[in-house]
């Protein structure tokens, strides 16, 4: 790639002889590219457009290139050099200055022309000199041009001069709306740069509301990046605020909403806008609105939510899937504020949420986010009426979108939440929720090697000088909850005691912070499994007597429980050889012991 030139020039004119300085505003030189015959010199003077053919020797610009090819960059470079810049310097006098900017990029004239920040006397009448695909070409090239760093971009420069695109209808013929610009070729540009000329280019084109092939339009486009001025400006001209001939797009509305624009949102539905409109995929503005995973956006999606409600937004429309809003928030990001918008603002209408509806999969709002983990979303959904008994979700959809790279504590705690917030509203566990749950815990982690807590404090002095410090209660240490027995440390340490119980332990070395972790999550998790471990062993020996089961049961730690809990579940009858270890045995006679004695 040549390095990039430029060339600073005065007021540049052009006579039939030669090259001389005269009062023309411009010069415009700009090619498609080296694979094209044709460039196009454009030339003010006396309203006169030069334009040239590449190969041609009788162009006086061309006749410096080489016959049988295209002008290299240098090539170009010298010709402006030797005989344009000499012919310039005669005229002086602070007239106002151009930039012609040459550059090769891939066998490509990228961009050519750059105007100054000012301009003295009149400016070109552009529409004199260019029909609407030449100039539709340099407002192209001039919003995507990412290199130009001075000056004033070439779009400015055409608005400046009065241009505004040309509708020309022919008498007895249906007028042509489609047509590409240069505003959607933005619009649909990757590259989020681009997106501020669109208010420019619709200075430019700033009245028919053209159709790419992909059916956009400019209204679309409009009601996608906020321009409020330009959608009141066609609903005036008798836009219709649906777009319905175009079904393959997003409805105007949709497109307002999912880019968070509310005063464009709010000036579509006072123009009419049907806020229960679906589009093509069965889905209603307030399925857009639900539908985002993006937690910086969601206070928007909150206001945007109540402005839909607000305007008699139906809450319980479905989608394809038979997903109301409601769904669709559960499934996706779990906001709870939203949820609790969607239920408050609608609760005594006529139209009030239906909290406990099933989708074409069975599912309800509330199995979908017991399934998602998301504890303030079951907490929301419970004061507003949700059914407790529901089908708890299998082992193969909960926690679905957690993996095994996922740190412990993100399936544990607000799975425990759920379990609490659930019973304290009635629900009656059944045993394969709770073994779905278990599960979950083992494949994650929590059923390997016990955290040696007692390890760490000796090994890290960090570690054990925090504990100290730290106060988990009125007059309890971190360092002396650490030492509590295992169902006396379950009843200081709840689920809602955990960013108490580890705001100061971030900055500790991997394997001590890994092993507190872990041992927070045994202590939370551990009366869960010995309830179960204890209720499905009465089940499989009801011969024994309870205070067996309570001695056996409760010191043992989380993965022998588990043992207990899935071997209990076999249907084998030698479950119980799964269990019995030499500590088993011991206790078992010990225990006949006692019951021989006291008889």
């Amino acid at each position: 790639m040549l390095p990039l030139r430029y060339f600073h020039l005065t007021w540049i004119g052009c006579d039939c002889d030669r090259w001389c300085a005269s009062n023309l505003p411009s010069l415009f030189l700009f090619s498609e590219s080296f694979s094209s015959n044709r460039f196009y010199l454009m030339v003010q003077h006396n309203q006169v457009m030069a334009e040239a053919d590449r190969r041609s020797a009788s162009s006086r610009f061309l006749a410096h290139t080489r016959e049988n090819g295209v002008a290299p960059v240098l090539e170009i470079s010298r010709y402006l050099t030797s005989f344009l810049l000499p012919s310039i310097t005669t005229c002086a006098g602070g007239l106002t200055t151009l930039y012609l900017r040459f550059f090769w990029e891939t066998n490509r004239f990228t961009y050519i022309l750059h105007c100054t920040r000012t301009w003295e006397g009149q400016l070109p009448g552009l529409s004199d000199q260019l029909d609407d695909v030449k100039i539709d070409w340099l407002l192209v090239q001039d919003v995507f041009n990412e290199t130009d760093t001075t000056g004033v971009p070439l779009i400015d420069f055409i608005i400046r001069s009065g241009y505004k695109d040309k509708f020309e209808v022919v008498e007895g013929t249906e007028p042509v709306l489609r047509r590409t610009t240069a505003v959607h070729r933005a619009a649909r540009s990757s590259r989020s740069s681009i997106y501020n000329n669109i208010p420019k280019l619709f200075e430019i084109y700033d009245f028919v509301n053209y159709i790419d092939d992909f059916d956009f339009t400019h209204f679309h486009i409009a009601c996608t990046f906020g321009c409020k001025e330009v959608v009141e400006k066609f609903l005036q001209l008798g836009q219709d605020v649906h777009c319905l001939a175009q079904k393959s797009v997003d409805p105007p509305l949709h497109l307002a909403l999912e880019n968070e624009h509310k005063e464009v949102v709010e000036l579509l539905l006072k123009s009419g806008a049907d806020p229960n409109l679906a589009n093509k995929d069965g889905l209603t503005p307030l399925h857009t609105v639900c539908s985002t995973n993006d937690d910086y956006h969601l206070a928007n999606r909150e206001t945007l939510a109540e402005l839909l409600l607000n305007y008699e937004a139906d809450p319980n429309l479905a989608n394809k899937d038979g997903s109301s809003p409601l769904h669709v928030i559960c499934n996706k990001h779990g906001n709870s504020n939203l949820a609790k918008i969607l239920l408050k603002t609608t609760d005594g209408q006529s139209k009030k949420v239906q909290v406990n509806a099933v989708d074409n999969f069975g599912r309800t709002p509330l199995q979908i986010a017991v399934a998602n983990l998301l504890p303030d979303m079951v907490d929301v959904l419970l004061d507003y009426g949700a059914c407790v008994g529901f089908v708890f979700p299998t082992e193969n959809y909960f926690a679905e979108k957690y993996t095994l790279k996922c740190t412990l504590q993100a399936i544990v705690f607000p799975t425990m939440r759920i379990v609490e917030s659930l019973e304290r509203k009635g629900y009656k566990m059944e045993q394969n929720a709770a073994l779905t749950i278990m599960n979950s815990f083992a494949k994650n982690g929590l059923i390997d090697e016990s955290a040696d807590i007692d390890e760490c404090l000796r090994s890290d002095e960090d570690f054990a000088s925090i504990a100290k410090r730290q106060l988990v209660g009125s007059n309890l240490s971190l360092f002396d909850f650490l030492q509590l027995p295992h169902e006396e440390a379950e009843k200081v340490f709840t689920c809602v005691h955990y960013d108490e119980f580890t705001s100061k332990i971030s900055h500790l070395r991997s394997e001590s912070h890994k092993a507190y972790i872990k041992y927070l999550c045994e202590t939370v998790t551990r009366g869960f499994f010995r309830d179960w471990a204890l209720k499905l062993f009465v089940q499989k020996n009801p011969w024994l007597p309870k205070r067996f089961y309570e001695i056996f049961i409760r010191p043992l730690k989380i993965k022998d429980l588990w043992d207990i809990c899935m071997a209990a579940t076999n249907k084998s009858t030698q479950w119980l050889a799964a269990v019995r270890t030499d500590n088993f045995d011991i206790m078992f006679k010990n225990y006949k012991k006692c019951i021989s004695s006291s008889t």
